[in-house]
């Protein structure tokens, strides 16, 4: 992985022998994607509400809401809390209470969520609006921007994410501590996840380099990067994208 940094912005590029692995990732993995492109425009809006507030939910780590979602119980209940129904007369530690177990901090997610729920540019007459208006950005950089407008809680992470999962872009990378682990052990970059959710510059700067090798493989760069997410884990990562690996030990993954 080649990095420079000129005038305080970054610019990454991968090494000719490293897109050689990234392919050998890429022909061997199929992910699973949330949902297909375009789901947004017909999805019920409690679907595309709730695919929101997981945004929330996933912060600091996806495994509280797997296993969250594991129990019908806790996740029925979980659903109605934060249901755009629910009362906002309701304390804070109520809804935080909901949550408990579902993510790794309830207190401050159900603040995020009640503020969010309080902010017509997001919740308007019961009604999640977030996405209102977006047949008319076709760009998938620009509808991330207009996210992160309309939703100050959202970094580039979070808005990113939430796009790929409802169906409304496929040019973005969800940076996160699988991808910011891959590409540190695998090719030697110097940040951690967090470093680059922290920075937009240096987030676009992964992005772009990730997204080269997408275009090279022919496939979005939302595959690439449920792809990199989905292999994390299932630890196939190592055998397919060790410097060392043979194209027959990737094979037989």
């Amino acid at each position: 992985m080649i990095m420079r940094q000129e005038g305080g912005r970054f610019e990454i590029h991968f090494e000719p022998s490293e897109f050689a692995r990234w392919k050998r990732l890429l022909d061997a993995f199929k992910p699973r994607m949330e949902h297909k492109l375009g789901w947004w425009r017909t999805a019920p809006n409690v679907k595309l509400w709730s695919t929101f507030i997981c945004e929330f939910l996933v912060r600091g780590g996806t495994g509280p809401l797997d296993r969250a979602r594991g129990d019908k119980k806790k996740w029925r209940r979980l659903l109605r809390e934060t249901s755009l129904t629910a009362s906002l007369a309701a304390p804070s530690t109520q809804l935080a209470e909901a949550l408990n177990g579902a993510t790794r901090f309830p207190n401050v997610q159900a603040k995020a969520i009640e503020r969010c729920r309080r902010d017509e540019k997001i919740v308007r007459q019961d009604k999640f609006v977030l996405l209102k208006g977006f047949e008319s950005i076709e760009n998938d950089t620009e509808r991330r921007n207009e996210i992160r407008r309309r939703c100050s809680a959202f970094g580039l992470k979070g808005a990113s994410n939430f796009l790929i999962n409802v169906g409304a872009a496929q040019d973005l990378a969800a940076i996160d501590s699988r991808i910011g682990a891959c590409l540190k052990s695998h090719f030697g970059f110097p940040f951690s996840a967090q470093c680059v959710q922290s920075s937009d510059d240096l987030y676009e700067a992964v992005e772009s380099a990730l997204r080269e090798v997408a275009t090279r493989n022919h496939v979005s760069l939302a595959h690439l990067d449920r792809s990199i997410f989905q292999a994390s884990g299932k630890n196939a990562l190592e055998p397919l994208l060790s410097s060392k690996a043979s194209n027959r030990r990737a094979a037989e993954v």
